[in-house]
């Protein structure tokens, strides 16, 4: 009886739900945009239906002491909103990052920024990928 119990309650337990990856992954809209960024690529996963992406960069240098990439969503009528940034230690070989409210967003931008970042782009766009 206990085994048996066990098993049934093994197959009633809900399942985890599923990742912002497998969200946006299997939904029946998503896209795939590359660009290059400095001497590596920075490509962007998204799904406007589940209004999340995900950024994977691969073998992007990471920014200097000091400064942060910022990332930027840009487009709608708030202008550039920040979408989080990526400090020297966060940026490895092969980077990820999960991008949130896409909104009306046109392109995700990247910048480098000082300190923790800034409440609005003032470096240099250095890669845009279009969300369109």
């Amino acid at each position: 009886m206990g085994l048996g119990a066990f098993g049934l309650g093994v197959l009633t337990r809900p399942s985890p739900p599923p990742t912002v990856a497998e969200q946006v992954l299997t939904a029946p809209d998503v896209r795939t945009v590359s660009r290059p960024l400095g001497a590596g690529t920075a490509t962007v996963v998204f799904s406007r239906d589940r209004n999340t992406g995900l950024l994977v960069m691969n073998n992007v240098a990471p920014p200097s002491r000091g400064t942060v990439y910022q990332m930027w969503l840009l487009g709608g009528a708030k202008g550039p909103r920040s979408a989080g940034t990526m400090g020297t230690a966060a940026v490895t070989p092969s980077t990820t990052a999960t991008l949130t409210d896409l909104g009306a967003s046109t392109a995700l931008a990247f910048t480098v920024e000082p300190g923790t970042g800034s409440p609005q782009p003032t470096g240099t766009i250095l890669a845009e990928l279009p969300l369109g």
